[in-house]
């Protein structure tokens, strides 16, 4: 496990520091199965170089957590300050304008699930209200049955 160090954010008000607190993040890297995970938390969490450009990301989503497995599979948590109803209708307007296929998906308990599929690839969206709007998970990974793996 790698900690990295944590980042503080300071306020400047009025010239005067009004607050320090730290913003934690942390970086974890395991073998799960045979599989190598990699898991990024809070400021570590970033978005994979290769993240595809056509899966929708709400612009005003604030990225949590992403796992990384070894075969390709990209799990990324965030947070959106929109209420669920709104975020669920904007993400399947924008990922069936991006060419992707509505699929079918089991419900979730408290919460909307969509999935899409595209050429090879699959994306299983989990949304959920809080007090402050949606918690959003993307789940990419290879589409059922897909033998070859497509460009993103």
């Amino acid at each position: 496990m790698r900690s990295t160090s944590l980042a503080c954010l300071a306020l400047f008000v009025g010239g005067s520091l009004v607050a320090v607190l730290p913003a934690p993040a942390q970086t974890v890297s395991l073998r799960r199965g045979g599989e190598q995970l990699t898991i990024e938390v809070g400021n570590a969490a970033r978005l994979p170089a290769d993240f595809p450009e056509d899966v929708f990301v709400p612009t005003d989503a604030r990225l949590e957590r992403v796992e990384r497995t070894g075969d390709g599979r990209v799990l990324v948590e965030l947070h959106v300050p929109t209420p669920p109803a709104n975020l669920v209708d904007a993400y399947a307007a924008s990922m069936a304008v991006s060419g992707w296929t509505a699929a079918r998906v089991a419900p979730i308990a408290g919460g909307e699930a969509q999935a899409w599929e595209k050429d090879a690839r699959a994306v299983v969206v989990a949304a959920s209200g809080d007090a402050a709007g949606t918690r959003l998970r993307l789940q990419l990974l290879p589409r059922r049955g897909a033998t070859a793996t497509a460009p993103r």
